[in-house]
């Protein structure tokens, strides 16, 4: 066996997971879906109504439903130009919260927003919400050494397999250092 194939072994790479970035696209699609149909009963079909419903007969409108009061047609409007302006915004936040991916290559550490973390600079690795949410978060001393700053590793916004497998490598790496106990004294 080769070094390169010892390092490949190594190299972690979670790209981000389909299923996050598909249920968002789902939802975005359906604010514009949304949208779309307010401003179309908005800006046309609400007021043809009223145009129609006003070239009546008193005796006509007798036998007919009154169109929806311009109240209506104003939160029509409202919420078209509402939802139209969000999506665009909403489907930013999400691939922004996505971009890149995780990136393990033996004990460097590589998340999108942080500078890469050796393993030797994580002070901590905190799985509070790790059985619930799958979120574990690793606060690291920056190069600097002078603050210490979290980043966030998210089993679901991320493919679920690889972060496990990081998550796994950091723990492993903070139990080696944590120096065994003394045994207590009878």
């Amino acid at each position: 066996m080769s070094e390169n194939a010892e390092t490949d072994k190594s190299e972690i790479i979670a790209p981000p997971g389909r299923e996050y970035r598909l249920r968002r696209y789902l939802f975005v699609g359906l604010m514009v879906a949304a949208g779309l149909w307010f401003a179309y009963d908005g800006f046309i079909g609400y007021p043809r109504q009223w145009e129609k419903f006003s070239r009546m007969t008193p005796e006509q409108r007798a036998h007919t439903t009154a169109p929806p009061p311009p109240f209506s047609i104003r939160i029509q409007k409202e919420l078209a130009l509402g939802l139209l302006l969000l999506a665009p915004t909403c489907l930013a936040v999400f691939l922004y919260r996505s971009r890149g991916s995780y990136r393990l290559q033996g004990e460097l550490l590589s998340v999108p927003g942080h500078p890469p973390v050796q393993f030797s600079q994580i002070l901590e690795l905190d799985k509070g919400l790790w059985d619930r949410k799958g979120i574990a978060k690793v606060t690291y001393r920056d190069s600097s050494g002078r603050a210490n700053r979290t980043l966030r590793l998210d089993d679901f916004i991320y493919h679920y397999q690889p972060v496990r497998e990081i998550v796994s490598r950091i723990e492993k790496h903070l139990e080696s250092e944590t120096p065994a106990s003394p045994p207590a004294e009878a």
